[in-house]
């Protein structure tokens, strides 16, 4: 993970939402994590998208994309909740990483060859080699 010291969160826009929503002392998370590909942020943006925050949950959570950077604004008057929150984009990413990573390392097997396991085993019952 990389840390962007020019963060694209600016204080104004903090202080606009704090005023939308009537809350003065509002804690914020900006997280920007670079995905390498559009493609690969394009899937990880939509997994969180329709992840939903619980209805208990004090959290309000701004998801965007910029190229292949994701962009998730959290905000909350309670530091806990923020946190949790926060945990749990960085749990949903790492997740949906892993997924990209298994189904792109999966080497499909040509027909033949599954044709070939069949025979194979078919003629291993027919010789009462299997169970």
């Amino acid at each position: 993970m990389q840390i962007d010291r020019e963060s694209q969160c600016s204080s104004s826009d903090e202080s606009s939402n704090e005023t939308e929503r009537g809350q003065s002392s509002s804690n914020s998370i900006c997280i920007r994590l670079n995905l390498e590909e559009k493609w690969k942020a394009d899937i990880v943006y939509n997994t969180l998208i329709v992840d939903k925050l619980p209805k208990r949950s004090q959290s309000k959570l701004q998801i965007d994309l910029e190229g292949n950077y994701l962009v998730v604004n959290i905000t909350s008057n309670d530091q806990k909740s923020l946190m949790k929150s926060a945990n749990n984009v960085f749990d949903m990413c790492q997740l949906s990483k892993n997924c990209i990573e298994t189904v792109g390392a999966y080497k499909y097997q040509p027909i033949d060859s599954v044709k070939k396991i069949k025979e194979k085993n078919n003629s291993k019952k027919k010789n009462g080699k299997i169970n």
